[in-house]
């Protein structure tokens, strides 16, 4: 549950940023507001981020679930629906009230249906790009307003391998014998097809970040963190 590692590039503030927070060098402890809260990726950033001595809010649709890492981190736990911009606007008026603006913001939620193009169901590739596309502009929208007047703050959007290509499911790359940059083409293609909504949703994640990085550099600093094959 701590495999995760920060990993600070040139985009992205020095490691320091944290470092004096948990020194107790700043006289307000910074906040970390993380959306799409699960038991993965995000729940290894709440427990560094508290580590170091950062206040987590972690929001989800369902805070049920949240309980343990709660209890684990001291984060505080908040109901929302990131494609929902009233849902979104009271997550952000009630993070200010309690632990002040979030000065980094990481958006997680995702959504995916799976299945050939001809059978996908209109309403849940809407859900795709719902959750990934519009709610990772609502969520970065409103914490822009309140970095960029600031000119401090960072944004990370979980990305994926479906945000460069049409994405390759894990059986594709388990059930072929070959290495991993000689697996079947044909197995890849049949599986490219299957998640297409998903790969719509992650595309418009990664244009997002990319339009707005270009935008409001250096004054918020975004990055769209993933893999590709």
């Amino acid at each position: 549950k701590d495999s995760l590692h920060f990993s600070w590039s040139t985009t992205l503030r020095p490691p320091n940023w944290l470092d004096q927070n948990r020194a107790g060098q700043q006289e307000r402890k910074m906040s970390a507001l993380i959306v799409g809260a699960g038991p993965g990726l995000s729940a290894s950033l709440a427990r560094k981020l508290s580590a170091r001595g950062v206040k987590v809010a972690l929001a989800a649709r369902s805070v049920d679930k949240l309980a343990p890492l709660v209890a684990e981190t001291g984060a505080k736990a908040y109901q929302c629906d990131a494609s929902d911009p009233a849902s979104v606007d009271a997550l952000f008026t009630a993070v200010d009230k309690d632990l002040g603006e979030p000065e980094l913001l990481v958006y997680n939620p995702s959504y995916r249906q799976r299945g050939p193009l001809t059978s996908l169901d209109d309403a849940e590739v809407e859900k795709s790009l719902m959750v990934s596309g519009y709610g990772g502009y609502l969520v970065a929208q409103r914490a822009v307003k309140r970095m960029e007047p600031k000119n401090k703050g960072a944004i990370l959007f979980t990305g994926a391998s479906a945000s460069i290509k049409g994405y390759v499911g894990p059986s594709a790359l388990t059930t072929c014998n070959r290495p991993l940059n000689l697996v079947c083409r044909d197995t890849l293609n049949r599986r490219y097809a299957n998640s297409a909504p998903f790969a719509m949703g992650k595309f418009a994640l990664r244009g997002l970040a990319q339009s707005i990085a270009r935008e409001l550099h250096p004054k918020v600093l975004l990055s769209c963190c993933g893999t590709s094959l």
